[in-house]
């Protein structure tokens, strides 16, 4: 049966991109949960409570069980199952909102198999940690916030033990903004726009490469498995022994999942029918033309992209 919340994202599956809200939502849960983002269920749920359009309870809250569906829920993979009438990953008529890849690892993270670390400060506050090192010693510079008398402020600094700066902090607005300046000079060449151009197309081929021999390797892999199921068959009519009959049934549940896993992969190695190399390198191209433009945004991910 399917879920009460999953009836309103129909219409949005039914596009080739989901687009409404609530399935922007639980696309986002399954993604953040899965790269750790989301450090809990608990956290997932408070994200579905930032959002009034996420379905609530008669209460007007959203109870950890509905949490806990949505995350464990194979129908935003676009396919069916079911334990009652005996489905087991059936592909169905609705679109897919996240891959079964994706799935797999909320799955894992779910169980307890797979972990993900979480640093409390990973520099979402500073663009240039990473790219901006010591000009006596040449260590890379650190980041910290230092809390004033009334507010916080933000600094690099230098914690490298016998340096001669060691210790000695620059304001981040001040080193941001010197390398803001030293980015506005930047005008790339004709000659490098025409590598570019090259290196690109060079890259272009050799994606279209490996994405056929991906896609001929899973053709290969899920004409094995057929093979497998067929055999498996096979023995399954010439037994009478129950106990063999559900370890082989067992066996071809899991080389059905396995063989869906791969078809939906290959389904995302397929070349798509729209989108023309020029097309594709434009936005290449304008980013050269002007990296400026995105420093100047201050978004930090725009910032880091550009360093």
């Amino acid at each position: 049966m399917v879920h009460e919340y999953f009836l309103p994202l129909q219409q949005n599956l039914d596009a080739t991109i989901p687009n409404g809200t609530l399935a922007t939502l639980i696309h986002e849960a399954f993604e953040g949960f899965a790269s750790g983002r989301f450090g809990s269920q608990a956290e997932v749920r408070r994200f579905f409570e930032l959002h009034p359009d996420f379905p609530r309870n008669k209460k007007g809250e959203i109870p950890n069980q509905r949490v806990s569906d949505v995350l464990n829920n194979p129908l935003y993979t676009g396919h069916i199952c079911s334990k009652t009438y005996g489905i087991d990953w059936l592909k169905g008529q609705h679109k897919a909102l996240i891959s079964i890849d994706l799935f797999d690892k909320v799955q894992d993270r779910l169980n307890g198999s797979a972990k993900v670390l979480i640093r409390k400060n990973i520099g979402n506050d500073f663009a240039a940690r990473g790219f901006v090192s010591c000009g006596d010693c040449g260590g890379p510079l650190s980041s910290s916030w230092s809390k004033g008398r009334d507010r916080s402020y933000a600094y690099y600094l230098c914690q490298a033990k016998g340096c001669a700066s060691y210790g000695k902090s620059i304001p981040r607005d001040m080193l941001e903004g010197d390398m803001g300046a030293l980015i506005k000079t930047l005008q790339p060449s004709q000659n490098l726009f025409e590598l570019v151009k090259v290196m690109f197309r060079e890259a272009w081929t050799q994606r279209l490469a490996q994405a056929e021999d991906i896609v001929k390797s899973g053709k290969s892999q899920i004409k094995a498995i057929e093979k497998q199921v067929d055999a498996l068959l096979g023995r399954i009519i010439d037994t009478t022994n129950p106990t063999v009959i559900r370890a082989y049934e067992g066996k071809i549940s899991d080389l059905e999942r396995s063989k869906t896993k791969l078809q939906d992969q290959l389904a995302h190695h397929i070349a798509p029918a729209s989108g023309t190399f020029e097309e594709k390198l434009e936005p290449a191209l304008q980013f050269l033309a002007s990296p400026w433009k995105l420093w100047e945004s201050g978004q930090i991910s725009l910032r880091r992209m550009v360093l």
